[in-house]
């Protein structure tokens, strides 16, 4: 059925792939349906309840993909890492969102870093910088655990915020200022819901800002 579309359609034997199926995939029942992008690191699982037919399949694997090819075009979350974070974040005048992943591998991380790429889309042309941090990396566990002192792994992925302005330690108002805040309890809120928030509440805060064809582009899309 899906022949012609630009979906490759294969299989995997969870019962010889464990790791395969229940770290990077975050299967738990069998037989399960994953949409998957190995270059950008997304998953996405077809929802339980919902009808098995080749064609219902068909559709919305159709439906996340044309959202993904959106997302891979329209968003740009910066990677960072302890080298770039101060001359990206804190020497910069816009404001910051950055996300402070325990790795990129896991189904968690992974639906985590969907999300954000579904909010810089959403902020395009905003002065708002998106960033992620995978502390996962040996370099940036300093960055993670002693400057921002992230709870011990394994944790959540934790967003925090910076100001618009100069956040650098040595000249703004606090020392807080370079640290960035807490979003959201991560234990309380889902991250989706805190992101889909922090969305709406930038883009209509700053909407007198964006560029006059912004709402246009964000229409087509």
């Amino acid at each position: 059925l899906m022949r012609d579309d630009d979906v490759e359609v294969g299989a995997i034997n969870c019962e010889k792939q464990r790791s395969v199926c229940a770290d990077w995939l975050a299967v738990s029942a069998y037989p399960s349906i994953v949409l998957l992008n190995r270059r950008h690191g997304t998953v996405q699982l077809y929802p339980e309840g919902e009808a098995r037919t080749p064609e219902a399949i068909r559709e919305w694997a159709l439906a996340v993909a044309a959202e993904w090819r959106y997302l891979f075009a329209a968003s740009n979350v910066t990677s960072l890492d302890a080298g770039s974070f101060g001359g990206a974040v804190l020497h910069s005048e816009a404001a910051w969102l950055v996300m402070f992943s325990d790795g990129l591998v896991c189904s968690q991380c992974r639906t985590a870093k969907t999300n954000l790429m579904r909010l810089s889309a959403s902020l395009r042309g905003l002065p708002v910088g998106v960033g992620l941090v995978d502390c996962e990396q040996e370099h940036n566990r300093r960055l993670c655990y002693t400057t921002h002192q992230l709870p011990p792994t394994p944790h959540r992925p934790l967003l925090k915020v910076w100001r618009s302005g100069d956040k650098r330690a040595d000249t703004a108002p606090d020392a807080a200022a370079a640290l960035g805040e807490p979003l959201y309890n991560a234990n309380l809120l889902e991250s989706h819901v805190a992101l889909e928030l922090t969305e709406r509440v930038l883009r209509l805060a700053l909407h007198d800002r964006l560029p006059a064809d912004a709402d246009a582009d964000a229409a087509v899309a």
